[in-house]
């Protein structure tokens, strides 16, 4: 019974962390750069109407205290009916599809931003723009030994996967697990390679503020492989040994470190705010 309170504990703070603290965090960030840099000093910044970007943001802040409810509801309804799972379901599939929810508001207000970005583009068609001459490397936004880090948990999961296709366990899916981390690894590359060479969305950007965000955001992508293919690693290995509710707690921790992390490195105030003056 131990493991379920190490879960619903866990379970509660990812629904704080994600889809209280993380979006409140955001909407204080986008207020105070609004506040910072009105319109009437910076038209350039805002290609929308005041209250389309109020009423978007109300909508993600709405969007994420429903999810938050529903967290709530979920772990309620689990201690009140002391169901071994979350809400008697299997708690793998409960953690996944509720974290895929508690991302959705994330999404929402990034194909606003998408949208915003476009909207930027085309009432700036005038503005030239300075290509960087200077080529665009990997090694110029991630360490060696990061990408190194990555490299070795592809090979540890890998490796794990071997074993255990030697020595099965019950419900051990075999090659599917190395079909699975390839794909992740497969799909962060790709992304990886459109932050390298990718068309600049948006036309006002110095080069300064390009680097500083395609190393952030390269560095996240590297970071989400390597914490991938470790915890499926280490799943495995809890599997084997039957502590898979375990393994759900790491599963849960993991996505609230990694929320805390991707807000530390959210920097508005170095943002070069001047070429959005009139």
């Amino acid at each position: 019974m131990w493991d379920n309170y190490l879960l619903y504990i866990a379970f509660l703070g990812q629904t704080f962390v994600i889809s209280y603290y993380f979006p409140r965090k955001i909407l204080e960030k986008i207020n105070k750069s609004m506040a910072q840099h009105p319109r009437i000093d910076y038209p350039k910044l805002y290609p929308v109407a005041d209250d389309v970007i109020n009423t978007q943001l109300k909508t993600f802040k709405l969007f994420s205290f429903f999810v938050v409810v529903i967290g709530i509801g979920i772990l309620a309804i689990s201690i009140i009916n002391r169901t071994e799972d979350l809400i008697g379901w299997d708690d793998q599939a409960v953690l996944v599809c509720f974290v895929m929810l508690q991302y959705l508001p994330v999404l929402f207000l990034g194909t606003q931003g998408y949208y915003y970005l476009k909207l930027m583009r085309e009432q700036n068609t005038s503005e030239h723009r300075i290509a960087d001459l200077q080529p665009r490397k990997l090694l110029d936004y991630v360490s060696k030994s990061l990408l190194t880090t990555a490299i070795f948990s592809y090979s540890f999961c890998i490796l794990t996967v071997l074993y255990f296709i030697k020595y099965p366990f019950d419900g051990f899916a075999g090659l599917v697990n190395i079909l699975g981390v390839s794909v992740i690894y497969a799909g962060l590359s790709v992304g990886i390679y459109q932050k390298l060479y990718g068309k600049k969305r948006n036309p006002l950007q110095t080069s300064e503020d390009r680097s500083f965000e395609t190393t952030v955001v390269i560095k996240l992508l590297v970071l989400t492989a390597i914490c991938s293919s470790f915890y499926l690693g280490i799943s495995l290995i809890l599997a084997s040994m039957d502590l898979r509710d375990l393994g759900n707690v790491i599963y849960s921790v993991y996505l609230q470190a990694f929320i805390v992390y991707v807000y530390q490195i959210m920097k508005f105030d170095q943002v070069d705010y001047s070429v959005y003056k009139s």
